[in-house]
């Protein structure tokens, strides 16, 4: 498995993080990414209303839609003829939504050192991961969850490393 697939299938697996990400205002959710069967989407801003009617037929990522957008959000397609992928998407968390999630309100460089403090004291684990993509999504979902990565069973798993 490679980094990208790596980290879309470790945002897929935190149900936890999708719950809050849902949660989130609109305004901060926008700049996401969604990978969903062969495309990938970028949640932005629109004036128009969501409309599912007919909407099936023509664009066959309605369930997409659906699931993971809200009142003024649309999804523009940046790229397509991916290797195909499941059909219930999954949103690519950015770091900063990852951030607020445990630091709400906090700015960036005042949650540097406890972020830093649990990588060193879990230097181990840390090292599994290879952007810090993945290894915010690791502290969330330890401290948070007490959830740790499991690389052979690809899913979070709870406890300790």
């Amino acid at each position: 498995m490679n980094k990208r697939q790596k980290y879309i299938r470790m945002c897929q697996e935190a149900k936890e993080v999708q719950k809050e990400w849902m949660k989130m205002p609109k305004e901060k959710r926008y700049g996401t990414l969604i990978r969903y069967r062969t495309f990938l989407g970028i949640v932005v801003p629109t004036d128009r209303p969501l409309e599912f009617e007919g909407l099936s037929a023509v664009v066959p990522e309605t369930l997409a839609f659906r699931t993971w957008l809200k009142e003024g959000e649309t999804l523009i397609v940046t790229a397509v003829k991916l290797e195909p992928y499941d059909d219930r998407g999954t949103p690519l968390f950015r770091q900063d939504q990852l951030q607020d999630m445990i630091f709400p309100g906090i700015p960036a460089f005042l949650i540097q050192n406890t972020f830093c403090k649990w990588c060193r004291e879990n230097l181990r684990y840390a090292e599994e991961f290879t952007f810090m993509g993945e290894l915010w999504l690791a502290f969330i979902m330890k401290k948070k969850y007490n959830k740790i990565w499991d690389d052979e069973k690809s899913k979070w798993i709870e406890g300790d490393w």
